[in-house]
């Protein structure tokens, strides 16, 4: 795992056609998201895990995972658990794991986390 930006500017020798490249991102626009597919070159396949399908960084990937999490107006805690799920998925498919199991781990998390949230106060009182 490496931070885009660190990728971007100290790891350039990951660019090249033995490496497949996962991004994840919100938007897909962010500056370091615009560098990396500059930088790449369609050298190293890339993999978008997004929220955003028309982004430079789906558009511009071999292949897009949409999280489709909506729109976000503050911090972005829909997209991030999203993009979570989405990865979790992405492993059993890349590692061809059982993502028959993985998507019902996954259809059990949206209940969990409406549980977890109804009972928010009893789960952070002391």
């Amino acid at each position: 795992m490496v931070e885009t930006s660190e990728l971007v500017h100290y790891k350039s020798r990951f660019f090249d056609p033995k490496t497949l490249i996962v991004a994840v991102s919100q938007s897909g626009q962010s500056a370091e998201m615009v560098r990396l597919i500059e930088v790449n070159q369609k050298r190293a396949a890339v993999i978008a895990v997004t929220n955003t399908s028309e982004s430079p960084l789906a558009l511009q990937s071999e292949a897009t995972v949409l999280t489709w999490a909506g729109d976000e107006f503050s911090v972005s805690c829909k997209t991030y658990v999203t993009a979570l799920m989405a990865l979790k998925w992405l492993g059993h498919v890349l590692c061809q794991g059982d993502t028959r199991q993985a998507r019902q781990e996954l259809e059990e998390a949206a209940p969990a986390a409406t549980t977890y949230l109804a009972n928010w106060k009893h789960m952070s009182a002391p």
